[in-house]
């Protein structure tokens, strides 16, 4: 896959995330009882934040994910201890 297809579908797939999380909180608003142009505003409101909080949030996983590909460290698989590997039972 080319690279520019690439990081255009991964710009596209972080901003569907956060449109259908915002989605979400719009319509989940809009189910209420509430009188309409309370509803309208809220239901924005909500789906700002939301939709905010979310793309920011794909970034940093996104960030970190792109760190540690550049810098994998395997210090904690070469410093377990099986012996101190507390049972599951």
């Amino acid at each position: 896959m080319s690279k520019g297809l690439e990081l255009g579908v991964e710009k596209v797939t972080a901003n569907v995330g956060a449109a259908a999380a915002a989605g979400s909180a719009a319509s989940t608003v809009l189910k209420s009882k509430l009188p309409i142009v309370p509803k309208l505003a809220l239901a924005g409101a909500s789906a700002v934040v939301v939709g905010a909080t979310t793309k920011i949030g794909i970034a940093i996983g996104e960030a970190v994910v792109t760190r540690s590909r550049e810098n994998p460290t395997t210090e904690v698989l070469t410093k377990i201890d099986p012996d101190r590997i507390p049972s599951p039972s």
